[in-house]
């Protein structure tokens, strides 16, 4: 009697930090076996592979499927299937993507996207607090619910396109994700005299707050 070949459903989860880009091609390799235990051989595996943020339950930052051919072992690139469509993107707004457009990979498929207005100020241990309040972002932004700090170096991209994006203050000083230790977290200063780069206190300090998001 034929066995039957149930469909496998591989998920790949990877806890990120708090900075995220594209990914850059990875190695995955499965052994398949079907409901009876059998390695699989001569047939196709369906696979999705999903990447979370910090944890099994948390938001979907990146997803794609494959169908290898299967003979025991199946051997995939992550980053070369098929993640959910031919759409691409370039720099510009973007209401579909809840802002500004700031940053695109190679293939315009994954990039970042700064908030189109600030969210408020605050010191750095309530800054994640002010974004995760839909009453403080834009229309298009309010349907996003995975807003974060910027990295340092993301703040300094969304520093040299600021006249692009829009809406920042020319005199604040902006919060970024990149801390050192217990105390201290970097901030950069938007003024149109050239930036500058310093430490604030976490719970001292109140700078201006501006999310970004990945796709």
């Amino acid at each position: 009697m034929k066995k039957m070949i149930r469909s496998l459903l591989a998920t790949l989860l990877l806890c990120l930090p708090v900075y995220s880009q594209s990914l850059d091609p990875i190695q995955y390799q499965a052994v398949v076996y079907d409901a009876g235990g059998e390695t699989q051989n001569n047939t196709t595996a369906d696979m999705q592979i999903s990447i979370l943020q910090d944890s099994e339950s948390g938001i979907d930052q990146y997803l794609e499927t494959h169908s290898p051919a299967t003979f025991g072992l199946v051997n995939l690139m992550i980053d070369d299937g098929d993640s959910g469509g031919s759409n691409t993107y370039e720099k510009g707004f973007s209401g579909e993507l809840g802002g500004y457009v700031f940053w695109v990979s190679a293939n315009g498929k994954h990039g970042l996207v700064a908030e189109t207005q600030d969210q408020g100020s605050s010191t750095w241990y309530r800054a994640q607090d002010l974004i995760s309040k839909p009453a403080n972002h834009s229309a298009d932004g309010k349907r996003f619910k995975d807003w974060r700090l910027p990295t340092r170096y993301e703040l300094n991209e969304m520093y040299l396109q600021k006249a692009a994006i829009g809406g920042f203050d020319d005199e604040g000083y902006y919060w970024c994700s990149t801390d050192n230790g217990k105390l201290l977290a970097w901030n950069q200063e938007f003024s149109n005299d050239g930036f500058q780069w310093d430490w604030g206190v976490k719970s001292g300090n109140s700078y201006r707050v501006r999310a970004v998001r990945s796709f």
